[in-house]
């Protein structure tokens, strides 16, 4: 059923790569007249055009947080979703998505040519990678680093850090990936947050919640993602040695703890 775009938000969805951004992309498409939105507006500094995204649009970006964004979003009343998840099946589902999906990737002739094993290659994504100190042959080969002049791919949490930055943006609505693919009152509850998000009276604009709820939880199919795997919640208990472990505890627990996935170390 069509819609007037004017009772639709301006939304932008925010998340790190491989947290479920497809779930959040399908959940959001759900509400009938919103559309996707493909714009490059966010990566140019800014223009200064009003209309970033225009009501019953949706975009959808890796991208770092900084204070001048977060003004641009608030005078033209865009509405930011962040969606989390577990930065250890972060890592695992980057390995897959690497190998399987993303032949592209910087560090594909690596994986290929110098970390067949599916160990080595996780510790990768988790420690970063310096060519030049741990592959020093590897520069011959890989020549996407080469043209891009960079010989080094950052840890899991260097990564990460800028994008992560929007969790102290007080204007964002976080969800958690766990949330959207897990149990269904769970879901149901996420969806539900989202729409008291997006608008602030639902009856003033003679809209019916119930009625979003119903079609948004109904558009998520994680099957019709382009880079569907399993969306396993926890997988990584299933492929992290204590190598793994030790190493992720040094380089992002503390991260993994204040985004809630742990109380503490003893895991």
């Amino acid at each position: 059923m069509a819609r007037d775009s004017r009772t639709l938000p301006k939304v932008l969805i925010v998340s790190i790569p491989k947290a479920g951004t497809n779930l959040l992309m399908q959940a959001i498409l759900g509400i009938p007249g919103m559309i996707q939105i493909r714009t490059n507006i966010f990566q140019t500094k800014y223009s200064n055009t009003d209309e970033l995204i225009k009501n019953g649009e949706m975009s959808v970006v890796h991208l770092p947080y900084e204070a001048t964004l977060e003004r641009i979003i608030k005078k033209n009343n865009i509405k930011v979703i962040f969606i989390s998840r577990d930065l250890r099946d972060v890592a695992v589902s980057m390995v897959h998505f690497i190998v399987d999906k993303f032949n592209e990737h910087l560090l594909y002739p690596i994986f290929m040519n110098h970390l067949q094993d599916h160990d080595q290659r996780i510790l990768a994504i988790i420690n970063g990678i310096d060519l030049i100190r741990d592959i020093p042959d590897s520069v011959t080969i890989n020549k996407g680093f080469v043209k891009s002049g960079v010989f080094s791919y950052p840890d899991i949490y260097q990564y990460n850090k800028s994008i992560l930055r929007w969790l102290t943006c007080p204007l964002i609505c976080r969800v958690k990936f766990e949330d959207l693919a897990g149990d269904p009152s769970l879901r149901y509850e996420t969806i539900l947050k989202i729409v008291d998000f997006l608008w602030e009276d639902l009856q003033k604009s003679g809209l019916n919640k119930q009625f979003f709820i119903k079609t948004m939880n109904e558009n998520i199919n994680p099957i019709k993602s382009p880079t569907f795997r399993k969306a396993n919640i926890g997988d990584w208990k299933a492929q992290f040695n204590e190598e793994h472990k030790k190493a992720f505890k040094t380089v992002a627990g503390k991260t993994l703890i204040k985004l809630g996935y742990e109380k503490d170390s003893d895991w």
